[in-house]
C-alpha cells in the first residue's frame, strides 16, 4: 500500500475538516502543520500519526470498502478520518530518485500538451492532472483525449496543487498557475517548473479558437456569442471572457516575466525544436543533457495530435480588427507581450 500517492482530507466527524496533507515517504506529513501530526508511521495494518515529541497521537485502520483511514486520537474515543481527495497509480518501473520530476506551467493555449508530450516521449511519465489558480485541480485520467478540456467542471476538485506535485516520482503535470508562491513550493519540492509562452496575440486568436470548437458552452451568453458572426463575434467572445480567461493570462504571463528564476520556453522556438542558451543551461543542471534530448523531442513531436490541437498554428492576423487592438493595448497585455519579447 503506497500510501506517500494520496491527498487525503484529515478531520474529524465531530467538527469538520482540518486540512488537506500528503504522507510523503519517509514520514514527513506535508501541506500540514500541527503539534500532534508531525509525522507517520505504518505498522502492523495501523497507520499511525506522531506528534513532534515522536509519541503516537492518532491511530488508523484502512477501510477496504470506502478507502478511507478511520480512527481516533489516542488515548480518547475522539474520531478522526483520512479520506482520500485523490490517488495516483503506483510508479510504472523502478523509481530512480535522482530523476527529476517536472511541472509545465504554461500560458493558456501556450502549447501545454504539445510540451507534455516532448517530455513523455523522453521517459518523463505524464499523470494527466491539470492545476490552475491555487487549488484547483482537473482530473482528466480516465477522459479519451478528445473529451478533454470539453467540460473541465465535471471532472474539477479542490486541492492545494502543491500537494499534488509533492506526490510526483519522476513524473510530470501540467496546468496554468499564476501565483509565484504556490510556483515558490514546487519548486521547494525539487519539481523543476518549465515556463512556456506565447506571443499573446496568437494566444488570445488560438483562446477564440478553442472555444468556439472544443469547449462546450456554460452559460446562455456563452452558447450566444459563439452564433454571432463577423467583428460581432470578437466583441461578444471579449465580453464573456475577458474578466476571467484573459485576466487569468494577463496574471500568468506578468509572474513569468517577473520571475527571475524561470525556465522560459517559447512556444515559437520550441516549433523548430529549440529552447534558448539560458533554458538550456537551467535545464542541464536538473539533469545533464535533458535540454538537447527535450529539444529533439519537440522537434518531433511538432504537428502531432494532443487533446488541444487544432491541427493547425493559429494567425492572430486572421481574427485582429481595431476593437481587439484597443482591448489588447488597455488591458495591458500588449505591455506583457513586449515584455516576453514580442511586438
Amino acid at each position: 500500500m503506497n500510501l506517500s500517492r494520496s491527498v487525503f482530507s484529515f478531520g474529524s466527524p465531530c467538527n469538520g475538516q482540518y486540512g488537506h496533507l500528503v504522507l510523503r515517504d519517509g514520514g514527513e506529513i506535508y501541506g500540514y502543520s500541527h503539534p500532534n501530526e508531525h509525522s507517520w508511521s505504518y505498522d502492523n495494518e495501523t497507520l499511525h500519526l506522531h506528534g513532534i515529541d515522536g509519541s503516537v497521537t492518532s491511530r488508523f485502520k484502512h477501510c477496504n470498502i470506502s478507502g478511507g483511514w478511520f480512527g481516533h486520537v489516542e488515548d480518547r474515543k475522539w474520531p478522526l478520518y483520512l479520506v482520500p481527495i485523490l490517488q495516483l497509480e503506483a510508479p510504472v518501473g523502478d523509481i530512480n530518485a535522482s530523476r527529476p520530476s517536472f511541472f509545465v506551467n504554461s500560458i493558456p493555449k501556450s502549447g501545454t500538451y504539445y510540451v507534455e508530450a516532448a517530455l513523455q516521449a523522453i521517459g518523463i511519465a505524464s499523470q494527466r492532472l491539470h492545476l490552475s489558480g491555487r487549488d484547483t485541480v482537473d482530473d482528466y485520467r480516465e477522459l479519451p483525449e478528445s473529451l478533454i478540456h470539453v467540460a473541465p467542471e465535471k471532472v474539477r476538485l479542490s486541492c492545494e496543487a502543491e500537494l499534488i506535485t509533492a506526490m510526483l516520482q519522476g513524473e510530470q503535470t501540467v496546468g496554468h498557475i499564476e501565483h509565484q508562491w504556490v510556483i515558490d513550493k514546487i519548486r521547494a519540492q525539487r519539481v523543476c517548473v518549465l515556463s512556456v509562452v506565447r506571443n499573446l496575440r496568437n494566444v488570445i486568436a488560438s483562446l477564440f479558437r478553442f472555444k468556439q470548437s472544443k469547449v462546450a458552452p456554460t452559460s446562455a451568453i456563452d452558447q450566444y456569442w459563439r452564433e454571432l458572426t463577423g467583428s460581432e463575434q470578437i466583441i461578444g467572445f471579449l465580453f464573456h471572457h475577458a474578466e476571467r480567461d484573459l485576466a487569468h493570462i494577463r496574471a500568468i504571463a506578468d509572474m513569468m516575466q517577473r520571475d527571475s528564476d524561470a525556465i522560459l520556453l517559447r512556444y515559437e522556438d520550441m516549433c523548430v525544436g529549440s529552447i534558448s542558451p539560458a533554458a538550456t543551461e537551467r535545464l542541464n543542471a536538473v539533469e545533464p543533457g535533458i535540454a538537447e534530448r527535450l529539444c529533439s523531442s519537440l522537434a518531433q513531436q511538432y504537428g502531432h495530435a494532443n487533446p488541444t490541437y487544432s491541427g493547425s498554428t493559429s494567425d492572430w492576423t486572421n481574427i485582429w480588427n481595431p476593437d481587439l487592438e484597443r482591448y489588447f493595448v488597455t488591458s495591458g497585455l500588449s505591455d506583457l507581450n513586449h515584455s516576453l519579447g514580442y511586438e
